[in-house]
């Protein structure tokens, strides 16, 4: 199997309450900076980068990709004395008229970090796609209004809004930075300790309990054999990166406990 990104793959099938599939990230340039005091939630052009780092370029089809042609010139250019890169005008032409999935592998395998933010991926991504089933049944039912809005310091996540598709990147986005007390929100390196997981279980049986005195906080989860605890791990453990915490090259102020503006 070939894949673009230096990093391991798992594909992993969830059904029941949240189905998910694999998240593929890795660092980045950083992306077009926005005015977060007056529109705190990611931008199209955030969102397309995460885009980018999410797609899996070995599905079958593969995803459709489109690059500016003169983004790709100029890339063959500033590459030109790799030797990954087509040599001859008749072999680069040809690498020009190839499909967008074969022109991304190649920027992933060079690390050209500069010509992510051209890419446009078309396809449906299933990783994000999935995402939306646990954002508005897990998130926005249980983690968001319990931990996010103010009860928890360090955490805001944003409640449901107009703007579906921007609050929910943006909670994707913070839930993959944020740790509190040390502990990640997602544990890409031990997904069962992720605190997305263990503030639904039972405080007597959690090895990170929920913090006490919340308000309409109740388990999520009977235990770590509830088939919904599974899910949500095994999801996790999709989310593959070369380290915790990789930032998608976005660079985001995490908002605080305030309203969102949307």
């Amino acid at each position: 199997m070939n894949l673009a990104h230096p990093s391991r793959l798992i594909q992993l099938t969830l059904s029941l309450m949240f189905g998910l599939s694999l998240v593929l990230i890795s660092p980045s340039a950083p992306a077009q900076n926005r005015n977060e005091d007056k529109d705190p939630l990611l931008s199209q052009e955030e969102i397309d980068l995460i885009k980018v780092y999410e797609v899996r370029l070995d599905s079958d089809p593969p995803p459709r990709i489109a690059i500016p042609r003169d983004e790709l010139r100029n890339f063959l250019k500033e590459y030109q004395e790799n030797d990954l890169i087509p040599r001859g005008k008749r072999e680069q032409e040809r690498w020009l008229r190839a499909d967008g999935h074969v022109h991304l592998e190649l920027l992933f395998k060079l690390r050209a970090r500069d010509y992510y933010k051209h890419v446009r991926v078309k396809s449906k991504i299933e990783s994000l796609h999935q995402f939306g089933n646990i954002h508005r049944r897990y998130i926005l039912g249980f983690f968001q209004p319990v931990f996010g809005a103010g009860a928890v310091e360090g955490l805001y996540l944003f409640p449901r809004g107009r703007e579906t598709e921007r609050i929910e990147m943006t909670n994707f986005y913070i839930l993959t930075q944020v740790s509190i007390d040390g502990k990640p929100i997602i544990d890409r390196n031990v997904p069962k300790d992720s605190l997305l997981v263990q503030w639904g279980l039972p405080r007597e049986s959690a090895k990170f309990a929920a913090p006490e005195d919340l308000d309409r906080w109740q388990p999520q989860f009977k235990s770590e054999d509830d088939e919904r605890f599974k899910e949500l791990v095994n999801w996790i453990e999709s989310l593959i990166a070369v380290n915790q915490g990789s930032d998608y090259g976005i660079s985001y102020k995490m908002p605080q406990h305030e309203k969102p503006r949307n």
